[in-house]
């Protein structure tokens, strides 16, 4: 039975405008040609690519009343079970188009991750989980449960071992015939009534509804992870810990900037927007020069960070305030007090500093902390008590479009967030690397995947130590700071890939099957993928483009075999032997290929054919210290035929492994000494054995040429 068409449906329990990832999950499976439809609150604004886009809808989901959260804790927990259950239920049963997958943002997954799962069987679609963060660890936050009960799957087999070596030992003879002495039964009898009055405590702290209700939300994760089509989570920590936790196998798609959003804003481009935000009034006041300079000015456009001259052309201040940014949802994943008490240390030294020496001034910093969320008023409240001379601080809410070039008009990023969990990164952070900007980030468990102290950024513990990096890196600025200037350099010669190539690469290849091939091919394709053939051209038989070393020598190649009704011809060869299987003269060239961030080594061999035409096999193997995205090291082989005037037939490969095969053209191949590959296409391949298969291709079949490379 062959899929159906594509529909793709995505579920956010949350805002859809304050849920980017998912949109941008949205924008590339719509850019697929996918009729998507996100499903979510509709309280904000969504960037016009995604509101606009022909083949994005948005399914509303009604929130529940405000009335809810004024009841008592476990009333407001069912209450709010039952209404997202039955609004989702009807939502995905009866309000949306059929879908061929339907993916689900966790956290919130109780009950979102069971009605999507259900639907996903009732119609037959794929079902996917893109892991942020753990329901349970959210709650447990919120609710202040310090402690529950769960049993992880690593701790289980552990137990499972121990107890295993434990009844091998108790079962010895000399153990089982040995009497016990009155000691022993005393100390036996006194551990008996320990581990009672042990179970008995354990009883009464588990009697909490909320406990109760936080230990079931961390097996309903494991549950429906486990029966999940496809897990996707944030992390290489993450997915490590959903293994360890649940058993759960999960691919990593790292969270990345959208090249068609985020970027470091030119001279004029920001120019430009701080006079549009000084337009807004209120407290973008702040970025308009005072009225003296003004007056005096021989300058027609000025703000206090840049001006624009009689002739057009747009200069930055020598004596410009430094544009701190940070982004928040105001959550206690975020502790901002630690920001507030650097900023306002930060102030006190600066009030001693000597303003003469421009080598270590301290500048004006105007902090614009942008978001909503709980905890905003608390924190508002603070900085109307703060006096500080040298600090001013801003928390507008910025229009969806506006954000970004906030972001590249500025010079440093602080990321205050750490998780409940532990295990996640901070998108906005991402945002920031991707305007440009070094960012100074909290410390917890995993950032180091994105930030690297020192390189492309900062990290701290503490509001003292958060006030020393911003001195270090501000002292002297803007000229002389050279500190800043060192990871605004690294930030931009070493960028994060944008969204949508590390989507091509690491997730349209897990999805790219749904609805093309049957069930049957597509349990095959993560085995191998066929070689499309069509239009055949006058080339030597297929037998004659392998001729390996044993073939030449003994006259037949041993790697050749014949398999099913159809004589399927299929070529196993392991990542070296394209290589050493073959004479050294026909090894052509072996070069060292750097594209983007990927560096790769390339070996060329190329084989004589008949009618004075030649085989070439490009092998690509791909350094493990380039890509921190994968384990282990990988490599691509894409074999061309060409002639003495340009190429002839580009025939594609195959990846062995337990992920998805990934076929993508070498379309730019123009002759035998040029070749087009995009590396970072190829993030997710594994390579243990490389299969290369001919569908219903015998030895005796002409070779033929794939002239439409729908892959």
């Amino acid at each position: 039975m062959v899929l159906r068409g594509k529909n793709a449906t995505l579920v956010v329990v949350g805002d859809i405008g304050r849920s980017p990832r998912m949109c941008y999950h949205a924008k590339s499976l719509a850019d697929k040609n996918y009729r998507v439809q996100i499903i979510g609150y509709a309280n904000s604004a969504l960037h016009e690519s995604i509101q606009q886009h022909p083949y994005i809808s948005i399914v509303s989901l009604k929130c529940p009343p405000e009335c809810i959260d004024r009841l008592r804790p476990t009333i407001a927990l069912i209450l709010k079970f039952l209404w997202i259950l039955s609004s989702l239920l009807i939502t995905l049963l009866f309000r949306i188009d059929w879908p061929l997958l339907i993916m689900v943002q966790n956290p919130p997954g109780v009950p979102s991750l069971f009605a999507c799962w259900l639907c996903a069987r009732i119609r037959r679609a794929q079902f996917i989980i893109d892991w942020h963060n753990y329901t349970y660890s959210v709650l447990r936050k919120k609710y202040n449960v310090e402690e529950i009960r769960v049993d992880r799957v690593s701790e289980r087999r552990m137990q499972n071992t121990m107890s295993f070596a434990d009844d091998h030992i108790a079962s010895t003879p000399e153990i089982r015939g040995k009497r016990m002495t009155r000691v022993e039964r005393a100390v036996q009898a006194a551990a008996a009534v320990a581990s009672k009055r042990k179970r008995q405590t354990d009883r009464k702290k588990r009697f909490s509804f909320i406990q109760r209700y936080v230990e079931q939300a961390y097996y309903w994760e494991g549950y429906f992870g486990r029966h999940a089509d496809l897990n996707i989570c944030v992390t290489h920590a993450m997915r490590r810990d959903m293994n360890d936790s649940w058993g759960i196998s999960a691919a990593t798609v790292y969270d990345r900037p959208p090249d068609w959003n985020f970027r470091k804003l030119k001279g004029e481009e920001r120019h430009d927007f701080l006079l549009k935000l000084i337009s807004y009034g209120g407290e973008f006041e702040t970025f308009r020069a005072d009225s003296m300079s003004q007056k005096d000015s021989i300058f027609s456009e000025e703000t206090v960070i840049s001006y624009r001259d009689d002739e057009g052309k747009v200069h930055l201040r020598h004596d410009r305030p430094l544009l701190l940014v940070s982004s928040t949802s105001w959550t206690e994943d975020e502790d901002f007090g630690l920001l507030l008490d650097a900023l306002r240390e930060f102030d006190s030294i600066s009030r001693l500093s000597s303003k003469a020496n421009p080598v270590t001034r301290l500048p004006f910093i105007i902090c614009i902390i942008t978001g909503r969320g709980p905890l905003r008023s608390y924190y508002l409240s603070r900085v109307e008590h703060m006096q500080m001379q040298n600090v001013q601080i801003l928390t507008p809410w910025l229009k969806a479009e506006d954000y970004p070039r906030i972001l590249g008009s500025a010079d440093i990023g602080v990321s205050l967030h750490t998780s409940t969990s532990g295990l996640d990164l901070p998108m906005k952070a991402v945002d920031m690397l991707g305007c440009g900007l070094p960012v100074v980030a909290k410390r917890f468990s995993c950032i180091g995947e994105l930030i690297s102290d020192g390189h492309n950024g900062r990290l701290f513990d503490t509001s003292h130590e958060l006030s020393q990096i911003i001195k270090s890196l501000t002292c002297g600025f803007p000229l002389h700071c050279n500190q800043l200037n060192s990871l605004i350099s690294n930030v931009g010669y070493d960028p994060l890939i944008s969204w949508s190539k590390n989507w091509d690469a690491c997730m349209w290849p897990l999805i790219r099957s749904y609805g093309s091939l049957s069930v049957e091919d597509l349990a095959r394709r993560k085995r191998f993928a066929v070689i499309s053939l069509s239009n055949a051209v006058e080339v030597p038989k297929l037998k004659d483009i392998l001729p390996g070393r044993k073939q030449r020598e003994h006259g037949g190649d041993e790697n050749l075999k014949l398999k099913g009704k159809n004589q399927q011809l299929i070529h196993e060869v392991t990542s070296d032997e394209a290589v050493e299987d073959y004479d050294d003269e026909y090894v052509e060239s072996v070069s060292t290929v750097n594209k983007g961030s990927v560096g790769a080594e390339l070996t060329k061999t190329k084989l004589p054919f008949k009618n004075g035409l030649y085989l070439v096999i490009f092998v690509l193997k791909i350094n493990q210290s380039t890509i921190p995205l994968i384990d282990g090291s990988f490599s691509l082989q894409c074999f061309l035929v060409v002639g003495g005037s340009g190429a002839v037939g580009m025939y594609y490969i195959f990846i062995a492994g337990s992920l998805n095969a990934i076929i993508t053209s070498a379309s730019n191949v123009g002759s035998a000494g040029s070749y087009g590959i995009n590396c970072e296409v190829f993030s997710l391949i594994k390579l243990h054995q490389v299969q290369i298969a001919a569908k219903n291709v015998t030895a005796d079949d002409d070779l033929v040429h794939p002239s439409n490379n729908s892959h």
